[in-house]
C-alpha cells in the first residue's frame, strides 16, 4: 500500500534498516523504503488474476492489490469492505484494523492509543487521540445534539446548523423548532418512532380483535403519557396482550384476569386494568383481588413446608379447621391468613412437635404473635390433647404487678370499712380471675356474700367467684 500524502512519516526501513527515510509502502506489517520496494517488488503476473503487478519476487503465490481487497476480513469474514490495512494473516476491513494496530502516544496529551487520527482543524496537524480530536463536540444548547461546537454572539454554544440557521418550522407539524433536529421536531419523532412500535407489535397477536384493541391501549396510553414517554413503557404491555391472545383470543372479564395473572401479575400491568375499567368498560372488582391474593399467600405458606412431613400434616389439618370456620362465616380469609402464618412458624422452630418450652422460646422471640397464636394453641389442646397454655405477655404481668400494689397498700391500711371491703373484692376479681367488673358492666350486676371465715362468694352477671378475706392488720403490742 503506497504512502498518502500528508501521512508519509520519516522512519527506519525494516529492509535496509536505514532511518531518516520515507516509507514508500508497508507490506504485512514490514515497511519497505523507496529503493528497497524497487528492488524486491518487481512487475509479474499476479498468480490469482493474472494481471501484471509488482508483488514480491520471493513469494510465487503472490496475489495483487484487487485480488486482495475481494479476500474476507480475516477478523469478521466481511466481503466487499474498505481495505483498512493488510496484515501478515490478509487483509482487514477499515473497522477491524484498529485490532492489528500497536498503541502509540497522542501527540497533544500522550496517552497511548490506538485510533490516533489527524484533525485539519489543529494547528500543528498532528496525530491525536478519539478524546482529543473531540475537543470542540458537545451539547448544541438549542437542538442538544453532540455536535462540533461554535460560540454564537449571545454566549451559547451551538452547532452549525442552529447557529446559521436559528429556529425553522417542522415540515410535518408546522411548530416552531432548532434548526439542527433536522427533518421533523422532537414530538414529531417520538410520536413517528410510537406509530412504528405500535404497528409491529399490533401484528403479533393472532386475532384483529386484540390487534384492533392493542391499538386502542396504545393511543390511550400515548394521551395520558405523551410520545417520548409511552415509547418507553409500551413495550412492557406487549406480554399482556399475549397471553391474552394465547389463552382467550380476546379480553375476558376481570375475575378471569385475576385467577391467571393473580393480583401480583396485574399490579404489574396497572395501566391496563385501568385502561380497561375507563375504556373497555369492564368492572374491576378490588373484593375478588383481594381473596385472591390472600389466597395464594395461604398456598405459599403451606409450600414451604416439607412435603410428607409432621409439620405439613399438622399444617394442613389446622388449614381445613380454619377453612371450616371461614364457611360458617366465623372468620374472614386474611384473619385465616394471619393465624395460619404464625402457626406455621411455631411448627417449623419446634419441627413438628409443639412442647410448652418451645412455646415460650417462639414468644420471647416474637412477643408481638401471642394474640395470633391463641387459635392454634387451642387447637392443639383440643384436637391433639396437649398440655399448652399461652404464657403471660408482658402487658399481663405488668398489669398484675400494678394490682399486686395496690392489694399491698390496701392490707397495709390499718382501715375495714365497708368502702375498703369493696375496693379489695374488685380488685380481688381482676388480679384472681381476671374478670373487669367494668367490662362487665359496672357493679349493677355484682352481688357480694360474706362467709363464716371471712372470705366472700361474688356473684357477677350470674358467674359466682371466690375472693379470700381481707386480712386484719396486726396489732402492736409495744
Amino acid at each position: 500500500m503506497s504512502a498518502q500524502p500528508g501521512r508519509i512519516r520519516q522512519t527506519e526501513c525494516d529492509e535496509c534498516g536505514n532511518g531518516d527515510l520515507c516509507i514508500h509502502r508497508v507490506d504485512k506489517g514490514h515497511r519497505y523504503c523507496g529503493t528497497c520496494y524497487k528492488r524486491v517488488f518487481v512487475r509479474k503476473p499476479c498468480s490469482s488474476c493474472g494481471q501484471e503487478a509488482r508483488l514480491p519476487k520471493t513469494n510465487p503465490r503472490a496475489i495483487c492489490r484487487n485480488c486482495e481487497k475481494n479476500k474476507p476480513c480475516v477478523r469478521c469474514g466481511r466481503t466487499g469492505f474498505r481495505l483498512g490495512k493488510v496484515t501478515e494473516f490478509g487483509p482487514v476491513c477499515n473497522a477491524c484494523s484498529v485490532y492489528f494496530r500497536s498503541a502509540e502516544p497522542c501527540e497533544v496529551c500522550g496517552t497511548l492509543s490506538k485510533r490516533l487520527t489527524r484533525v485539519s482543524r489543529l494547528p500543528h496537524y498532528g496525530r491525536v487521540c478519539p478524546k482529543c480530536a473531540r475537543t470542540a463536540h458537545g451539547t448544541c444548547n438549542a437542538c442538544r445534539r453532540h455536535r462540533k461546537l461554535d460560540i454564537a454572539p449571545d454566549g451559547q454554544q451551538l452547532c452549525r446548523k442552529c447557529l446559521e440557521h436559528g429556529e425553522v418550522r417542522c415540515p410535518e407539524c408546522s411548530e416552531s423548532m432548532p434548526a439542527g433536529y433536522g427533518c421533523r421536531c422532537e414530538i414529531c419523532y417520538w410520536r413517528g418512532l410510537y406509530k412504528k412500535r405500535t404497528e409491529i407489535n399490533a401484528k403479533l397477536f393472532r386475532t384483529c380483535e386484540l390487534s384492533d384493541r392493542f391499538r386502542e391501549f396504545a393511543a390511550w396510553l400515548v394521551a395520558r403519557q405523551g410520545p417520548k414517554r409511552a415509547v418507553r413503557t409500551i413495550q412492557r404491555y406487549v406480554d399482556f396482550f399475549k397471553g391474552m391472545d394465547g389463552q382467550w383470543g380476546g379480553i375476558p372479564n376481570h375475575n378471569e384476569l385475576v385467577r391467571q395473572l393473580g393480583p401480583e401479575g396485574l399490579r404489574r400491568y396497572r395501566l391496563v386494568t385501568q385502561w380497561l375499567s375507563e375504556v373497555a368498560h369492564i368492572v374491576v372488582d378490588q373484593v375478588v383481588g383481594r381473596e385472591e391474593s390472600e389466597r395464594r399467600q395461604i398456598e405459599t405458606l403451606i409450600q414451604r413446608l416439607p412435603k410428607d412431613s409432621g409439620c405439613r400434616a399438622l399444617g394442613e389439618s389446622y388449614l381445613e379447621y380454619l377453612t371450616d370456620r371461614r364457611s360458617h362465616r366465623a372468620t374472614s380469609l386474611r384473619s385465616v391468613r394471619c393465624a395460619l402464618g404464625p402457626a406455621l412458624a411455631l411448627l417449623v422452630a419446634s419441627r413438628g412437635n409443639p412442647t410448652q418450652a418451645g412455646l415460650e422460646k417462639f414468644l420471647r422471640d416474637k412477643p408481638g404473635q401471642r394474640a395470633a397464636l391463641a387459635g392454634f394453641v387451642n387447637y392443639l389442646r383440643r384436637e391433639l390433647g396437649l398440655n399448652l397454655s399461652l404464657p403471660l405477655g408482658p402487658g399481663t404481668l405488668g398489669k398484675r404487678a400494678k394490682l399486686e400494689k395496690r392489694m399491698l397498700a390496701l392490707l397495709a391500711n390499718e382501715d375495714r370499712s365497708n368502702e375498703i371491703q369493696a375496693q379489695w373484692v374488685l380488685l380481688g376479681l381482676e388480679y384472681f380471675h381476671r374478670v373487669s367488673v367494668a367490662r362487665a358492666g359496672g357493679r349493677d350486676g355484682l352481688a357480694i356474700g360474706l362467709c363464716e371465715d371471712g372470705s366472700q362468694n361474688v356473684s357477677l352477671r350470674g358467674v359466682d367467684y371466690w375472693i379470700p378475706a381481707l386480712p386484719t392488720p396486726p396489732v402492736d403490742t409495744r
